[in-house]
């Protein structure tokens, strides 16, 4: 199975691109964890929460195996690293083991230049750019191949099927 990771700074466009794709291909789609766990806690959570996060990540993308060709996923684990790091100053192991073990075929990178929506989950409405940065820096550490989205949102799926019909399903 090819998985390809919808990525980025909070309110970067990254559900709704993971949805288009997932809606104009024809393949299974995975939500960001996160945001139904935190959701049923209000918001609140701790460093173990990051950790439970991972653990429901990783069992829900097993439950994808086999089930599609492709599937596209908001966001990964190299998400809740820098989440870890950024707002606790360290990174659990099961969150640095998986990042390092798990692959992806294709990273898309969104841009933060989409208008800041308020939602009781977001915390950075002034820190994307700085937050855009760690992403990138991330990805080229971690030697992911990605591509930087940007542009309006019809763009945005224009140039992500284009990425993915030339890095991930060529190779199939």
């Amino acid at each position: 199975m090819k998985k390809v990771v919808v990525t980025g700074p909070e309110c970067s466009g990254k559900t709704t691109l993971a949805q288009q794709l997932s809606e104009a291909l024809s393949v299974p789609f995975m939500e960001e964890i996160a945001r139904s766990y935190l959701t049923d806690r209000e918001g609140r959570y701790a460093l173990e929460d990051i950790e439970q996060i991972a653990r429901l990540h990783i069992e829900a993308e097993s439950n994808y195996s086999g089930k599609s060709d492709l599937l596209i996923l908001d966001t990964d684990l190299i998400t809740l690293e820098i989440w870890a790091e950024e707002k606790f100053g360290t990174v659990p192991d099961i969150i640095a083991d998986a990042v390092k073990s798990r692959q992806y075929d294709l990273y898309l990178l969104c841009m933060p230049e989409m208008p800041w929506v308020y939602d009781p989950l977001r915390e950075n409405p002034s820190d994307r750019d700085r937050l855009m940065d760690i992403y990138l820096h991330k990805l080229e550490v971690w030697s992911r191949q990605f591509v930087i989205i940007s542009g309006t949102p019809e763009q945005r799926l224009r140039l992500a099927m284009e990425y993915i019909s030339h890095l991930v399903l060529r190779e199939s």
